[in-house]
C-alpha cells in the first residue's frame, strides 16, 4: 500500500525540483554563452552604414577554407563592398552572386565598369534573375548575404543610398537551422527559372540556367 506523503516530504521534493531546474537553466545558459549558435538566433540588427560595415567585416575576415560567399542582392553598387569581394576572390574564395536582371541591364556604364574586375575573377560565379515566373515583369528583390557561419538579410541593398541616405534594416542570423533555411532560399533563386549566368565580360546569357551547382 502506498503511504501518502507528508507536507514536509512534498515541500522538500519541491525544493529539490526547483534546485534541479535552476542547475539545468544555469548549464543551458553557460552552453549558449560558449556556443551561442547551436540552432539559430538573431545576432544583431543593423541600419544603413552599420549593415554595410558588418558585411565588409564578414567578407574581409573570410578565408577560402571557410566555404563560399553567397549573395542575392537586388542592387549592388557600393564600391567598398565590391572591392571587398574582389579581395576575397583574389584569395581564392568562391563567390556566388545573383542580382536583378533589369537592374543590371539598366545600370550606367560606370557601374558596369566597377563590376568588371570582380566578374573576371575565376572563383566568381555571377547571375541575374527576374521574378519567380517566366514571362512576367517580376524582379529579383531578395537581399541576402550568407556564409557557412552567419547571414545578413532584410531590406537594405548594397548601395551608397542604402549606406548613407535611406532608412534600411538588416538583421544578422546564425545557427545551423537558420542558415540551412536561408541557404535553401538562396538555392531557389540561383536555380530559378528566370536566372541566367553573367559572363566575365558582363553579358547576361540568353540561355536560362547554365550555372554551376552550388558547392563549398
Amino acid at each position: 500500500m502506498l503511504t501518502p506523503k507528508t507536507d514536509g516530504q512534498q515541500s522538500a521534493e519541491q525544493e529539490d525540483d526547483a534546485e534541479n531546474e535552476a542547475l539545468i537553466a544555469d548549464k543551458i545558459l553557460k552552453r549558449e554563452e560558449e556556443t551561442p549558435y547551436l540552432q539559430g538566433e538573431l545576432v544583431a540588427t543593423y541600419e544603413g552604414q552599420e549593415a554595410i560595415d558588418r558585411a565588409a567585416v564578414i567578407i574581409n575576415a573570410h578565408d577560402p577554407e571557410q566555404g563560399s560567399l553567397r549573395i542575392a542582392m537586388f542592387d549592388i553598387t557600393n564600391h567598398r563592398l565590391i572591392n571587398c569581394l574582389e579581395k576575397a576572390a583574389a584569395k581564392g574564395t568562391t563567390i556566388y552572386l545573383v542580382t536583378d536582371k533589369a537592374q543590371f541591364n539598366g545600370a550606367t556604364q560606370a557601374v558596369k565598369d566597377s563590376y568588371a574586375n570582380l566578374l573576371r575573377q575565376p572563383t566568381v560565379y555571377a547571375a541575374a534573375a527576374s521574378g519567380r515566373i517566366t514571362g512576367t515583369v517580376g524582379r529579383m528583390h531578395t537581399k541576402l548575404f550568407i556564409t557557412r557561419y552567419t547571414a545578413l538579410m532584410g531590406g537594405g541593398n548594397w548601395t551608397k543610398w542604402g549606406e548613407v541616405y535611406n532608412w534600411e534594416l538588416m538583421v544578422e542570423l546564425a545557427g545551423i537551422r537558420a542558415l540551412k533555411m536561408l541557404n535553401d532560399r538562396f538555392q531557389r533563386v540561383w536555380n530559378g527559372c528566370t536566372t541566367s549566368g553573367i559572363s566575365p565580360d558582363g553579358v547576361i546569357s540568353d540561355l536560362m540556367g547554365q550555372l554551376p551547382t552550388l558547392s563549398e
